[in-house]
């Protein structure tokens, strides 16, 4: 049996900024297989999945099996949100890791070599990140993590579910060295296109400066990384308190929010 599967996570880079008021996210657009090889430049990486819920997946996220699609990490997070529709983030969050658990025990057992083949020590499997607002209107935002080990002879896969705290980080490993290095601006290179960015916005009288230079930092990540596991355009939105959910650049394939 043959296995196919378009990796995201280990090649990807997501950037968020969250405070009380807001979260802003934005991330790359590669597609890669297995081994971090382009296969295109179309991905749309941040998926909003219910009305106050943003969603993005890494690592193993989609699997086909003879060009049959057996693990889709974004179905199976919009499933678990249809299921609980009033649960907490954190709740959706978990459940979406013992789903992804699930499916990946499922795998092994129709063909262990096929799934060891795909997995590499040191490297996670499945990786998401959930942002969303609870019923009283506050952010809450967690990252699942799911690894792999090998225990008595057995495939097991340790899941965390980690809540983000306020402040500016980057996901998914790809490029984080390259944008922590714009964000600090500690190199001349950062330090002249964070100015060069910084007369653009005057220029433009543009006030509310924060989404610009964090999108800013995921196209230095692209630009500098000199990585062929990202890259293709930035799609950046912003989810404020209250849920409202706000597009600032997306591609036209990109996945539309519910009515």
């Amino acid at each position: 049996m043959r296995f196919q599967n378009r990796t995201l996570a280990a090649f990807s880079i997501l950037a968020t900024k969250f405070s009380d008021d807001r979260i802003i996210m934005a991330a790359d657009s590669r597609a890669t297989d297995a081994k971090g090889h382009r296969i295109d430049d179309l991905e749309c990486k941040i998926r909003v999945i219910d009305t106050n819920l943003v969603f993005v997946a890494g690592a193993k996220a989609n699997v086909s099996i003879n060009n049959k699609t057996f693990l889709d990490a974004d179905q199976i997070a919009v499933s678990v949100r249809q299921g609980n529709s009033t649960a907490n983030i954190k709740t959706v969050a978990t459940l979406w890791g013992q789903e992804m658990k699930s499916a990946f025990e499922k795998l092994g057992k129709l063909n262990r070599a096929g799934l060891l083949s795909m997995l590499e020590k040191n490297q996670a499997v499945a990786l998401g990140v959930f942002a969303g607002t609870e019923s009283d209107g506050h952010i809450s935002v967690y990252f699942v993590e799911m690894g792999y080990d090998i225990v008595d002879g057995n495939i097991v896969f340790p899941t965390t579910v980690t809540p983000i705290e306020h402040g500016t980080g980057s996901f998914f490993f790809h490029g984080s060295a390259a944008f922590m290095e714009f964000v600090s601006g500690n190199t001349k290179r950062a330090q002249e296109r964070r100015i060069r960015l910084a007369w653009e916005l005057a220029s433009k009288h543009v006030k509310d400066v924060e989404p610009a230079y964090l999108i800013a930092g995921v196209q230095a990540a692209i630009d500098w990384s000199n990585d062929e596991a990202i890259g293709g355009d930035v799609d950046a939105l912003v989810l404020h308190k209250g849920g409202k959910i706000e597009w600032l650049q997306k591609k036209k394939t990109c996945y539309q929010p519910p009515k």
